[in-house]
């Protein structure tokens, strides 16, 4: 008698494989984007906080956010997995215009992040909407930054 797998049990094998292989990936993936969500929130914090410190320090904003942060900015815009998720603009120097993309990852990485209530606050006659938001460069708003 030969000691051999027949090709049933290699067939149930392989078959019961898949089934662990077909579980295991969505929660690989879940856990990769569980872990940039968290990568792009710090890095969203440490954007702020630099932006705040280059005030400080300048005593003004410059009008290109990459010269106040050391954070990966690619044309004044904040990507997650090639997604742009926040791209930023200045009104002068006394409010900064985001234009807000919430599809993908950017949902996640915006909802609770240091930066949403500054997303919603008062900028005057100025009106946020669902993909714009304005954030007034004033005494108040830097003092309220100063916070985090």
């Amino acid at each position: 008698m030969k000691r051999a797998f027949s090709m049933i049990e290699l067939i149930f094998i392989i078959a019961i494989l898949g089934i662990l292989a077909a579980v295991a990936l969505p929660r690989l993936s879940a856990s990769r984007d569980d872990a940039l969500v968290a990568s792009a929130k710090l890095d969203l914090k440490t954007a702020l906080s630099d932006v705040i410190t280059y005030n400080l320090s300048q005593g003004r904003y410059s009008r290109n956010i990459k010269d106040m942060t050391n954070v990966d900015f690619k044309n004044s815009s904040f990507s997650v997995k090639g997604v742009k998720c926040l791209k930023f603009s200045f009104l002068g120097m006394k409010v900064m215009q985001v234009d807000i993309d919430r599809s993908g990852l950017c949902d996640r990485v915006l909802s609770g992040s240091v930066v949403e209530p500054y997303l919603k606050m008062d900028a005057g006659s100025l009106t946020h909407t669902p993909t714009v938001s304005y954030i007034p460069l004033d005494e108040s708003t830097i003092s309220s930054l100063n916070d985090l």
